[in-house]
This record gives structure tokens, sequence and C-alpha cells, in this order.
């Protein structure tokens, strides 16, 4: 059997009305990526944040404001840590899915109609985003999503 079909044939399912619950998961896990992601950037913003009011309190500063850095750098400091473990692998997962729809785009072209293509790259492009979004870190930045 050819390998463009037996790509196809997932997709297709997942496309016609039997696929809803297969549906409904790909919802859920989009949602906890979602989650995952504002998560996550709150949490590198936090470290950010951290590190810059810790490097201005050990410069020191001539001009007495010290009790307020102190005051702000404690607050600072206090702030929660609001992503878990899972969330990076949340992320990994939305990246792998985007990885997946990029490849039926680029193998089954021939398969689906143009309106199917364009939104299958829509959707990697959105989990793409979603990801980097997700992973402050990864310095690759996916192209612009239209949706």
């Amino acid at each position: 059997m050819d390998a463009t079909i037996v790509m196809a044939r997932p997709l297709q399912f997942l496309l016609k009305e039997e696929g809803i619950f297969v549906r409904d998961i790909l919802l859920d896990e989009i949602a906890k990526g979602i989650d995952a992601a504002w998560r996550l950037t709150v949490d590198d913003l936090i470290k950010t944040t951290k590190n810059n009011v810790l490097s201005s309190m050990t410069t020191g500063n001539s001009n007495g404001n010290m009790p307020l850095q102190s005051l702000w750098g404690q607050m600072v400091l206090s702030f929660p840590v609001f992503s878990e473990d899972k969330d990076r692998e949340q992320i990994a997962g939305l990246q792998r899915l985007a990885q997946a729809l990029q490849q039926i785009e680029q193998r089954d072209g021939k398969t689906f109609n143009k309106t199917t293509l364009n939104s299958i790259a829509q959707a990697s492009s959105a989990l793409q985003w979603i990801a980097t979004v997700g992973n402050p870190q990864n310095k690759q930045r996916s192209k612009t999503v239209y949706i």
C-alpha cells in the first residue's frame, strides 16, 4: 500500500463524523498546551524580572533608594512558580503534532483538496506558534499564523 494512502486514512477518519471523539481529545490536548504555554511564559518573565531586580540590588544605589529596592526585591522574589514539570512535556507534544501535520501537508498534497491542505498548514503553524510561545528558550520562531 502506498505510504501516502496510509498517512491519509487517519486524517480522513479524523475529519469525518466518526472521528469526533478523536477531535475532542486533540482539542483537550491543545487547550492543555495553551495553558502550559502561558504558565511557562509567565515563569520566564518572572525569572527575568527576578534576575534584573537582584542585579540592580547588588550593584548598589547611591541615591538612597536601597530600602525601596529591598522591598521591591522581596516582593519580586516571593512571586510563585506557575508552571509544572508536565508543562514542558505538553509543549513538546504540541511540537510533535505540528511536525506530523507538516509532514502530512508535504507528503499528501495530492490526496487532499487545497482547502484541506490550507487548514492543515494553518493548524500546524498555530501549534508551532503556541509551542514557541511556551518555550522562550527556543530561538526558532515560526512563521506568522493567519487564522
